[in-house]
């Protein structure tokens, strides 16, 4: 980590120096730019359907990440009973597994819509995790990292196009382009997902009177529904609801490109 650190900082330190021009234009545009602000824009945002079927569909993916991430330690000391170092190599293979395959999946986004494939990538991830529930040693632990790093890839390839077609669905409906403020309300929503992640893994452990390295029957079963059921259900769900009601896409999606084209944005 610290080298690919190191490289990163020695390739972005010098910066990038753009032009005069570009300086110039980017002043003006500011200084003229209208300032709306953020709970207006945020009020707008609410209003409209598919950004917020997206928004909460990455919020339901995030909620099950998170809990998967979050209660990997202890399923491995306690439900497969192994040294939990070995989740450092279960990110390596999750990681190596999104890298190789997200080419694939871009290949695939040319012959199918961007909300089809967003939504698959969802549902595939929901039952790649489910499988925590039955998962008995190291190697299958292993495989299904590499199965659910194919799965996020295949949901996060789709997750800024989407985005970006919601964001121009506002754009043509305030006239304005509001990326930067629309990006901030996302990023508002989402901590949301943290918070849902730690009532469910409290709520759990109560429940089944969790104790660390001497865990009942109850506890284990308990840290298996975190690990797998809880972020099936929520994948599941956010897929279907997403899949069902989405609708921009096909010529809905060309009519935005050609009202975008005549307002100029």
């Amino acid at each position: 980590s610290v080298i690919l650190l190191s490289i990163s900082l020695l390739i972005f330190f010098p910066g990038s120096k753009e032009s005069d021009e570009i300086k110039e234009r980017f002043i003006i545009g500011y200084k003229n730019a209208e300032k709306v602000p953020f709970f207006r824009t945020m009020k707008i945002a609410i209003k409209q359907k598919n950004f917020m079927l997206t928004l909460f569909t990455y919020i339901f993916f995030m909620i099950a990440m998170g809990l998967v991430s979050m209660n990997s330690l202890d399923f491995l000391n306690d439900v497969l009973q192994v040294n939990p170092d070995i989740w450092i190599v279960e990110s390596f293979l999750m990681f190596i597994s999104s890298l190789i395959t997200m080419p694939i999946w871009y290949l695939v986004t040319k012959k199918i819509e961007n909300s089809t494939m967003f939504s698959l990538g969802l549902l595939v991830f929901g039952f790649v995790v489910l499988s925590n529930l039955f998962i008995v040693n190291v190697f299958q632990f292993f495989i299904t990292a590499i199965f659910r790093g194919a799965a996020v890839a295949m949901f996060l390839i789709m997750l800024s196009p989407i985005f970006a077609d919601c964001y121009d669905e506002i754009a043509v409906k305030t006239k304005k382009h509001q990326q930067a403020t629309l990006l901030g309300v996302r990023n508002f929503f989402l901590k949301i997902s943290v918070t849902i992640q730690s009532l469910i893994i409290a709520i759990i452990h109560i429940i089944t009177a969790y104790e660390p390295n001497t865990p009942s029957g109850k506890a284990l079963f308990g840290l298996r529904l975190i690990q797998g059921l809880f972020p099936f259900l929520f994948c599941i769900i956010g897929a279907l609801i997403f899949y069902k009601w989405y609708d921009l896409k096909g010529n809905k999606k060309q009519e935005i490109m050609q009202k975008l084209h005549e307002i100029g944005l």
